[in-house]
C-alpha cells in the first residue's frame, strides 16, 4: 500500500469514527490535500482493489472500511478529519 492510500485510508477510518458515515470524494481530497475529487475516487478504488473498502456504485457516501481495513497499521500522522 502508498503512502497516500495509507492517508486515504486512515482518513476515511477517522471520518466513520467522528460522523458513522462515509466522507464524500471531494472531503477525502480536501481532508489529504490531494487534487480533487478524481485523485479520491481514485485512492478509493486502489483501496477497494486491495480490499480495504468497499461501496455502492452511483451513490455518495457509501464507502465501508473492510474488515481488513480496520485491522490495517497506518503510520502515525495519517490525515484526520477536522476534529478528528
Amino acid at each position: 500500500m502508498t503512502a497516500k492510500e495509507q492517508r486515504v485510508l486512515g482518513f476515511i477510518r477517522g471520518y466513520w469514527d467522528t460522523n458513522s458515515y462515509a466522507p464524500t470524494y471531494q472531503e477525502i481530497a480536501d481532508g489529504c490535500g490531494l487534487g480533487g475529487k478524481a485523485h479520491a475516487q481514485y485512492y478509493v478504488r486502489s483501496l477497494e482493489a486491495l480490499g480495504m473498502l468497499t461501496h455502492v456504485p452511483r451513490r455518495v457516501r457509501t464507502t465501508v472500511v473492510t474488515g481488513r481495513g480496520w485491522l490495517q497499521d497506518l503510520p502515525f500522522g495519517s490525515c484526520l478529519p477536522e476534529g478528528g
